[in-house]
């Protein structure tokens, strides 16, 4: 059950990462 948090967090982040990523592009 953890083990499956832990990996639904960092599904998570990178979700967030590339989100951050495209904003960033498109704010340039």
């Amino acid at each position: 059950m953890k083990r499956h948090q832990e990996r639904t967090q960092l599904t998570n982040d990178a979700g967030n990462t590339q989100t951050l990523r495209e904003k960033h592009a498109n704010a340039a």
